[in-house]
């Protein structure tokens, strides 16, 4: 059974807190020194020790409300275009009355933004008129009862969505090979192989330098267990990513057994209408898969117990290939792979020596990756046309 595969949105880096409580700690000690000034200090200690100790505890005194800013500001900063806008974000830690916000992009004035009162606890968002690209910013936050402004200062990234195009046998498991077309420049690309059960089978990071529009190119190791979906996910330079998920296939395709005769493996002008009709309908599957996983055929061959086990094995062996390699010669062109198993699989069990119509048989299976060792296969000897 395919599923269809399922494109992961694509996500944004989240708000960037400023670093600038620094800055403004700076602002704010130098604005409240100038109330008692170092040489207030020093005239105050010449015109006696009390006064000079007074205004060193001031000072003092001043520090701790020096430390804790009345407000906290967040930058969302990297945003896709359409889906989200950037912004300055203010986080009021106490009231704020008379809050200004004069923006500068790339050094020219962007506006000014006022609001009257800022609760405590209140967080208000200033939306930043930014263009597709990278814009470097700079904002002076003011209000009342502060002398200088807070300038921060911060770049804004607004990058296109990057979608990914993967097509039909894109993804080849058994060489361990994926490509994709991108809709923006890719940096990095991740495959994340997993089983049936969900749990990792491994993962690929590799760093790359694809221009929008180019095929990108990625190979991992290949899977050497059952493989239960794929994940391909391209970053572009600004860390922004979207995903591709696939699921793989397993199936088997109905046709009519192909009479061979006795210590033989050559195919019969008789029984090639059955062999095209097969063709057909292993054409239509392919057709009605769609897939992003490369496709190949298995065609595995089966005896009954009739005869010397190791003979029939390799009877069985040798039917399978004349059928792939008649396919390939009547133009099929995805990868075919063979292997005999003789009398070991039988599709009904018997005794030794027991002519059994049912077990002399084929199957013919499409799957975009080796199929796993069972009852049906006992053995993953397979050989395989490319």
């Amino acid at each position: 059974m395919t599923r269809v595969p399922r494109v992961l949105a694509a996500r944004p880096a989240p708000a960037v807190p400023v670093s600038a409580h620094a800055d403004r700690r700076t602002s704010w000690i130098r604005g409240r020194l100038r109330c008692v000034s170092w040489p207030g200090v020093a005239g105050a200690l010449r015109r006696g020790w009390r006064a000079g100790w007074l205004a060193a505890c001031l000072c003092l005194l001043s520090w701790p409300a020096l430390a804790a800013p009345p407000y906290e500001v967040e930058v969302r900063s990297r945003v896709l275009l359409g889906r989200e806008r950037p912004a300055l974000i203010v986080h009021a830690r106490e009231e704020i009355r008379r809050l200004e916000v004069r923006l500068r992009r790339d050094g020219r004035a962007a506006g000014t933004l006022r609001v009257a009162t800022l609760r405590a606890g209140e967080t208000r968002e200033f939306p930043l008129d930014a263009p597709e690209g990278t814009s470097s910013w700079v904002a002076e936050v003011r209000h009342a009862g502060s002398r200088e402004p807070d300038v921060l200062t911060f770049e804004v990234v607004v990058a296109r969505p990057i979608e990914i195009r993967i097509g039909p046998g894109d993804v080849d498991l058994v060489r361990g090979e994926v490509s994709f077309i991108a809709s923006e420049a890719v940096a990095r690309v991740r495959v994340e192989v997993f089983r049936p059960d969900g749990s990792s089978l491994g993962t690929r990071d590799e760093a790359v330098s694809v221009p929008a529009g180019r095929p990108v190119r990625v190979g991992f190791d290949p899977p050497r267990e059952p493989v239960g979906r794929l994940v391909v996910t391209a970053y572009d330079a600004n860390g922004f990513y979207n995903g591709v998920e696939a699921t793989p296939f397993f199936i088997e395709v109905p046709h009519e057994e192909v009479l061979f005769e006795f210590d033989r493996a050559d195919i019969r002008s008789s029984e090639e209408p059955k062999m095209e009709r097969t063709l057909a309908k292993v054409r239509d599957a392919i057709a009605r898969l769609s897939s992003t996983f490369a496709a190949r055929l298995y065609v595995a061959g089966y005896t009954d117990t009739v005869g010397d086990r190791d003979y029939n094995r390799v009877l069985s062996r040798r039917r399978a290939e004349a059928i792939a390699r008649w396919f390939r010669a009547h133009g099929l062109a995805i990868g075919i792979c063979w292997q005999g198993f003789g009398e070991e699989a039988p599709a009904v069990p018997t005794s030794d020596e027991t002519p059994e119509p049912r077990n002399r048989r084929t199957l013919h299976v499409l799957a975009n990756q080796t199929p796993p060792v069972s009852r049906a296969f006992p053995a993953a000897d397979w050989a395989c046309l490319p």
